[in-house]
């Protein structure tokens, strides 16, 4: 819920005088918002901090009263957190680190994503379970399918929200999208791709986690990171892009020429955003 582009060099000096350049030094979870802006979780300073490439550094919250490590997060329009670690969802106040709410989640968490009125959870599990929270008190706007059940299949589950409010659901191994309605998390169609005039295939996940699910922003279009050992049919290697166009249902796989242990955190100004092994960000231009 923030910002847009500057140059890498005055972002990297901008915030090396802070002590922390995401550019050169994010790592773990992160989702790039609408606007271009990220939060990214600072483990020496135990700190999100929010970033955007022309505004430079937008604003910290403290973690260290926090119950364990951050899994995956949301900053809302007060500045405040909404964490995720432990199977609990905290609620951090920005000026004081202090915990406002905790509650016990019904599963393990797999991806989270979000609009201006409130956040999504996705939640390990045979079947997708999601749930839409609102930012004031973190209560439950809706959910979307049966929980997971205790012993059950975990699989991992990716969620994106469109432009215009609509959740985009990915499940198990295939590439078809579930469109839910952002507002009352009805579904309201799924999506089949066709990848060379054929039925798109299924992904080789074996043990491997589905890789992040987002929006292009101003298409029609979402990015599915998928490894080449998962997808032989694309006959390329390293980390790929499953570029689903939904106008169209089909699917194209981009090569980015990055190792399949980049993670993708989000698309800005034609460029695929993804966090380095190493730490750092790396951009990669789309077509």
């Amino acid at each position: 819920m923030r910002s847009r582009l500057l140059p890498a060099a005055l972002i990297a000096s901008t915030l090396a005088a802070q002590g922390f350049d995401p550019v050169r030094s994010a790592t773990g979870w992160a989702k790039l918002d609408k606007d271009g802006s990220a939060t990214f979780y600072d483990a020496p300073g135990q700190t999100l901090r929010s970033w955007s490439r022309d505004a430079g550094d937008l604003g910290s919250v403290s973690l260290a009263r926090l119950e364990g490590a951050p899994e995956k997060w949301v900053v809302d329009s007060y500045g405040n957190a909404w964490v995720v670690s432990g199977g609990v969802l905290f609620n951090i106040e920005a000026k004081t680190g202090k915990v406002l709410n905790r509650e016990k989640l019904p599963g393990e968490v797999s991806d989270l994503a979000w609009d201006l009125k409130g956040f999504v959870l996705a939640y390990r599990g045979g079947e997708p379970f999601l749930e839409k929270r609102e930012y004031r008190g973190g209560s439950v706007l809706w959910t979307y399918g049966s929980k997971p059940r205790k012993g059950g299949p975990a699989f991992s589950h990716r969620v994106a929200v469109t432009d215009d409010g609509q959740v985009l659901v990915t499940s198990g191994a295939n590439l078809t999208l579930t469109t839910l309605d952002g507002a009352k998390g009805k579904a309201m169609g799924q999506t089949a791709f066709s990848f060379n005039g054929i039925a798109a295939p299924d992904l080789i996940l074996g043990e491997a986690e589905r890789g992040p699910l987002v929006v292009w922003p101003g298409r029609n279009v979402a990015l599915s990171a998928v490894g080449g050992r998962q997808v032989p049919e694309a006959k390329m290697s390293g980390a790929l892009l499953a570029k689903l166009d939904l106008s169209q249902s089909s699917v194209e796989f981009l090569p980015t020429g990055l190792s399949e242990d980049h993670v993708l955190v989000g698309v800005q100004e034609g460029q695929a955003v993804f966090i380095k092994p190493g730490g750092g960000l790396v951009m990669v231009a789309l077509r």
